[in-house]
This record gives C-alpha cells, structure tokens and sequence, in this order.
C-alpha cells in the first residue's frame, strides 16, 4: 500500500520520509464500525498520515448530507474538483471540499509551516541539481577543448556525481520517491 500509493497521505499529501514525528497506516475509506464487510477489501483501504486518519475517524455521512459532508473518495473522486493546493494551503472548490478541509484540518498551521518548508527545500534541491548539471556540462566542453586532462575531468565527473546523487536522493524523499526499504 506504501508502494502503491507513493508514500504520500491520501488526504493531506504529506510523504512518509519527511513527515516528522508522523506515523503513516492504513485508513478504511468506510469505517470498520459502520462497515465490517469493507474491512479487508483492499479498495476500501487508503495509505493516510495518522493526523488524518484521526480526524477522520468514523466519519460517514447520513444519506440526507451525502451532497456536503462526504470526504471525496481519493480513488474514485477527482479530487482537484473538491480540494487544490496553492502553494502550501489547501483551498476548497466544492461543499465536499469544504468540509473534508474543515474536518480534517488541511490548513492546521504545523501542516501549512510544514508545507512551506517542503516547497523551499524542493526549489533549492532543484535549483542546487540543475546548477551541478551545469558544471557537468562545463567539464564536459573544458575536456573536450583539452583545457582539463581526462584524469582531472574524471575526477570532477566524479565528485559532481556524487553530489549530484545527493541531491536527487533528498529530492526523492521529498517526491514520496524513495525506494521503500
């Protein structure tokens, strides 16, 4: 499910690797309580961050509040018609949207400073990727205009290379990409 879902909570998009202090499990779409016979369908189950999964609780909605109070279906739901990120809050498009922002907190102000910080460190490890590729490029045409030896344009190779590697590992945390031990 970790796989599957990459890493990221269903409701609030946090990843797994970066959340601190955050467990991540497994929340039934339709509560157990309400629903024993959902319990282990696999398409009942959403990987979710345990701050969501908490507020959510067994919410379902009573048939006459279908319209404004159903938590859209992260699987079956297009979720930018009901809830959307500007950068770092969560802004609603539709009742539904409303009220899952509202029930399970998307704009609390940890999760919003949270966010910020994510979106910064992304666009410096960006930033910081494309500057390396740059100075790759750079040993590339120094070789070939004989201004470093190949031994030296190795070494540099190398060395960018591995920060290179660096760089796109914290991206990849970042992403939700991290290979899943």
């Amino acid at each position: 499910m970790q796989k599957e879902f990459r890493r990221i909570c269903v409701y609030c998009r946090a990843v797994d690797c970066v959340s601190p202090g955050v467990v991540f499990g497994v929340d039934h779409y339709k509560p157990k309580s309400k629903f024993p016979h959902e319990t282990t369908n696999y398409k009942n189950l959403y990987y979710c961050c345990s701050a969501c999964n908490s507020r959510k609780g067994n919410h379902w909605p009573m048939p006459e509040f279908l319209d404004t109070q159903t938590i859209p279906n992260p699987c079956d739901h297009q979720m930018f018609k009901h809830l959307r990120f500007r950068q770092a809050k969560v802004e609603d498009r539709s009742e539904c949207g409303r009220f899952t922002k509202i029930l399970l907190d998307l704009n609390d102000p940890k999760a919003v400073a949270f966010r910020e910080h994510v979106i910064h460190m992304v666009d410096i490890l960006n930033k910081q990727h494309d500057e390396l590729c740059s100075l790759l490029n750079q040993v590339e045409e120094q070789e070939k205009k004989e201004q470093l030896s190949a031994s030296a344009a190795s070494k540099e190779r190398h060395a960018l290379n591995a920060d290179l590697d660096k760089v796109d590992n914290a991206l990849a945390m970042y992403y939700g990409t991290t290979p899943i031990p």
